[in-house]
């Protein structure tokens, strides 16, 4: 993969950053690039620092995760999606069942993994 320009600057700039470069990527047809660049994003696995222009970020890489999670689903490689979304559940366990990820989650079908016999389908 060539080197992704987002990665200079602080954690919440490059999530945000990896969100709209694999948004235009997937607008444009490319998301094989798309899904290297949400991966990279994904690696980073920073979840609560601070950032005088944002605040806390968490929700920028939860936001990453939950776009790596459907682009694998799309894409068929459906153990990596419920992968990616089981790591997303697990920094929301604490969550209220109404929050915004976890409903993301539940619209993909990716709120349970199929074989723990509580939903979810592959």
């Amino acid at each position: 993969m060539k080197q992704c320009a987002f990665t200079a600057g602080s954690v919440s700039q490059t999530h945000l950053a990896a969100a709209s470069l694999a948004s235009a990527l997937i607008q444009q047809g490319d998301r094989a690039q798309a899904l290297e660049v949400l991966q990279e994003s994904a690696a980073r696995k920073t979840r609560g620092y601070r950032s005088e222009s944002l605040g806390c970020s968490a929700w920028l890489w939860q936001r990453n995760q939950a776009d790596l999670a459907a682009l694998y689903r799309e894409l068929g490689r459906h153990t990596e999606a419920y992968e990616v979304a089981g790591e997303l559940r697990e920094s929301l366990r604490g969550a209220d069942p109404d929050h915004p990820m976890l409903r993301r989650l539940r619209g993909l079908a990716l709120d349970r993994h199929p074989t723990d016999g509580q939903g979810g389908r592959t």
